[in-house]
């Protein structure tokens, strides 16, 4: 049987992670966008209308997934500071510091 180990520290941890995946993105993104424009520079025509149309709806998902990144990382930093001040809390009710 495996457990699981909650802590503020795997807590913030986590929202670390998720918190440079969502950074990652934005940069991802950037280059993307980069690289699309200079192939829009030399190119047009119903391919290239087609790509631009499929471009924005792919940087429109990945701005989604990223601001929802950006979201659990702030939600699980939050639950964190809240974990470790009801441990501090039930330490203290149960005679500890």
């Amino acid at each position: 049987m495996s457990t699981l180990e909650v802590t503020p520290s795997t807590l913030r941890t986590a929202a670390k992670v998720l918190g440079d995946a969502a950074s990652g993105i934005n940069d991802e993104l950037e280059q993307l966008s980069n690289a699309a424009d200079a192939l829009r520079l030399a190119w047009e025509g119903d391919a290239q209308t087609a790509f631009d149309r499929s471009q924005t709806r792919l940087r429109a998902r990945m701005e989604e997934h990223r601001a929802q990144l950006t979201a659990i990382a702030a939600q699980l930093a939050k639950l964190a500071d809240n974990y470790g001040t009801a441990d501090r809390n039930a330490a203290r009710g149960l005679g500890g510091q």
